[in-house]
C-alpha cells in the first residue's frame, strides 16, 4: 500500500509524491492526516543540509507533527476509528526510514500507539480544539520543556528575542507560568501579533536600544532571557541582557560551533541550558492549555498550502523568513 508524502530527495528538492507504507502491526493504527505542521528551522536546516552527519539523510520524509483521524487500529492498540489524534511521526520503511527521525508530512499515516520513544508519541485531540493548531502543538511542547529544563518562576522578568512561533509559543507558556514577558524581533507583522496574543511587551531591535529599553524597564537585567532567534551571532546578547545569577534558555537550533566572550558572562554567574525537542507529557500539556483557551496557536498560523506546492512553500520558508508565521500543510 502506497501513500502521498512529501519529501526530501536532495538539497532544496522538496517533492509531492507517493512512497511505500510500513506494514501495519497490531499496535499500530492508520490515521488518514488533515493538517501537518511544519517546524520551520528544523525542516529548512533538513532541507538545505545544514543538519548533522546522522541526523536526517535523503531521501527523508520531513516533519514532525501531525492531527488526523483513526481509520483502523490494530486489536492490541489502544485506539478506536473515528478518535482524532496528534502524532509526531508515521512509521516508514527503506529508503525513507533510513537515517530520519521525522515522517510526518503524509496522507496516510502507520503509528505505533505503544509508549515507544524511537516512534514517537501521540496525543488525543480534544473536540474544542482546532485541528490545525493543535497541528503545531508540538512547537508549544518545546517551549514548555526548555522552559521547564532553565526554570521559570512567578514572577520573573523574561525576554524573548525572535518572535516566530517558538518564540511567541515560549512566550505564551512562560506568561502560563506566571512570568512578564517582553518580545523581541525585527519584523513588524510578528511584534504586531505577538502584542496582540503572547507578550506583555514588545521592542523592535531595528528601532531602539533593547539594552537601554530594558533596562528602564528590569534595572539591573533581566531574570530570564530566551533565545529563539536561532541566529547564532545573538547567543552573546542573551547572556548581556541577564542580571547577576539570570538565566540564559537557548530556545533555537544553531548549525556548527558557538561562541561567546567568557568574561563577559563570567561576570553574571549565568546558568545556561541548551534544550532540545518534546515529549508526550509536555504536548499533553500543551493540548490541555489548547483545550482551556490558555494558549493560542490559531493566531499564529499565517500561511497555509497543499501538500503538492511543497516546492513552493519550502523556497517561501528558505527565502523569505519574514514573511510569515505558522505554516500548514492541508492535506484534506
Amino acid at each position: 500500500m502506497k501513500t502521498d508524502a512529501i519529501v526530501f530527495n536532495g538539497v532544496n528538492q522538496a517533492s509531492y509524491e507517493k512512497i511505500e507504507m510500513a506494514q501495519v502491526t497490531a499496535t499500530d493504527a492508520i490515521v488518514e492526516v488533515e493538517f501537518s505542521g511544519v517546524s520551520v528551522g528544523t525542516e529548512v536546516w533538513a532541507l538545505t543540509g545544514q543538519r548533522p552527519p546522522g541526523d536526517t539523510s535523503f531521501p527523508c520524509v520531513p516533519g514532525y507533527q501531525a492531527v488526523g483521524v483513526v481509520k483502523a487500529a490494530g486489536q492490541e492498540s489502544v485506539l478506536t476509528p473515528g478518535e482524532r489524534i496528534f502524532f509526531t511521526k508515521s512509521k516508514l520503511v527503506a529508503p525513507h526510514s533510513e537515517g530520519n527521525w521525522m515522517g510526518s508530512h503524509v496522507r496516510y499515516a502507520v503509528v505505533d500507539t505503544r509508549e515507544n520513544p524511537q516512534e514517537g508519541y501521540w496525543v488525543r485531540v480534544p473536540e474544542n480544539v482546532d485541528a490545525e493548531a493543535a497541528a503545531l502543538s508540538a512547537l508549544g511542547a518545546v517551549a514548555e520543556r526548555g522552559l521547564l529544563h532553565i526554570g521559570v518562576n512567578p514572577g520573573d522578568f523574561c525576554v524573548v528575542v525572535g518572535q516566530g512561533v517558538i518564540g511567541q509559543m515560549s512566550a505564551q507558556v512562560a506568561k502560563i507560568h506566571g512570568a512578564h514577558v517582553v518580545g523581541v524581533d525585527i519584523e513588524p507583522n510578528r511584534l504586531e501579533i505577538s502584542a496582540k496574543h503572547s507578550c506583555d511587551a514588545i521592542l523592535n531591535a531595528s528601532q531602539c536600544d533593547i539594552h537601554a529599553e530594558l533596562q528602564k524597564m528590569k534595572p539591573g537585567g533581566v531574570d530570564l532571557s530566551v533565545e529563539a532567534s536561532g541566529n547564532k551571532k545573538l547567543i552573546p546578547q542573551a547572556i548581556s541582557l541577564i542580571r547577576v545569577q539570570g538565566r540564559v534558555l537557548l530556545q533555537g537550533w544553531y548549525p556548527g560551533d558557538v561562541s561567546f566572550n567568557f568574561q563577559d558572562a563570567h561576570n553574571r554567574r549565568p546558568t545556561i541550558a541548551a534544550t532540545s525537542g518534546m515529549d508526550r507529557e509536555c504536548n499533553q500539556r500543551v493540548m490541555d492549555w489548547l483545550a482551556e483557551g490558555v494558549l493560542k496557536i490559531a493566531p499564529l498560523i499565517t500561511a497555509r498550502f497543499k501538500p503538492q506546492q511543497a516546492q513552493e512553500a519550502y523556497a517561501m520558508m528558505r527565502d523569505k523568513p519574514g514573511d510569515f508565521l505558522g505554516v500548514i500543510f492541508d492535506w484534506r
